[in-house]
Formats: structure tokens, sequence, C-alpha cells
């Protein structure tokens, strides 16, 4: 067993973290644990229990998140967000689509406003990805916007 730590800064704000993971695990068996903040952004600032663990719990969620938003639209809805990569085969999101995301509300709760561009979705097709979304993340935790 390898005890390793990681710096991370997510796409999803400006913290910078650092947590351990054993590298003897399986990929898909990892477990994070909080080391420490490195930086706080703006937005976790206020977060400051736990020796500022409420922090990462936090910005780990909201990526999580992000990162399943995406993955859940690209697996419930493959043929209309998910393509094959022609060099690995793996489904990935259609090169057509673009996906921004902001946040609302004040951490630990804030509200995910996804938005989609490059595919026009039909309001039943909208409201199936809003439902699933509900289900998977808690409703109202993710705002699905296509434009």
């Amino acid at each position: 067993m390898v005890i390793k730590t990681t710096r991370w800064s997510p796409d999803t704000c400006d913290c910078v973290l650092e947590y351990d993971w054993d590298d003897s695990v399986p990929d898909n068996q990892i477990i994070t644990s909080y080391k420490t903040t490195v930086n706080q952004c703006s937005n976790h600032l206020h977060l400051t229990g736990n020796n500022k663990k409420d922090t990462y719990d936090s910005v780990n969620e909201e990526n999580k998140r992000k990162n399943g938003t995406i993955t859940e639209l690209i697996t419930k809805m493959q043929s209309d967000f998910g393509e094959a990569d022609p060099q690995t085969g793996a489904i990935t999101l259609k090169k057509a689509i673009n996906v921004s995301w902001v946040w609302s509300g004040t951490a630990p709760n804030r509200v995910m406003t996804l938005t989609v561009t490059g595919i026009t979705l039909t309001s039943n097709k909208l409201n199936q990805a809003k439902n699933f979304l509900d289900t998977k993340f808690g409703v109202g935790k993710v705002i699905l916007v296509n434009q």
C-alpha cells in the first residue's frame, strides 16, 4: 500500500485542495481523504469547519455533480448526446454539443445551471432529462437549459 497525495484544482471553482489515496486499490474502489486546503475560492471561503474539510466536501460534491450530469445525459440519452470516440470506442459527448455551467446560491447548497448548445431538445426530451437529473442529484440541484 502506497498512500499518494494529489493536488486538485477543480474546473468548478478556484479552490486548490489536496487529498490522499491508496494507489494499490483498483481505480473503481479508490476512496479519497481530505488532506489540506491550499487555496479557498470566494464561493467556499465561509466553509471553515472540520479544518476546512467542509470546503473539500462541498467542492468534491459540486464537481461530481457537474461531471455526473454530463455522464447522465450521455448515458441516458445517448442517441442525442453521445458518440463513439473513433480511437477508443468510448462513448463521449458529441463534438457539436457544448456545455457550460454556472453556480448560484451558497455552498454547500449551490445550484448548478447547465446550459447545453449545439442540440435542440424537444420539450419532452428536456423534461425527461430534468426528471432523471432530479432523481439522481435531488430536485432543483441541477437546472438544465437548452439554447
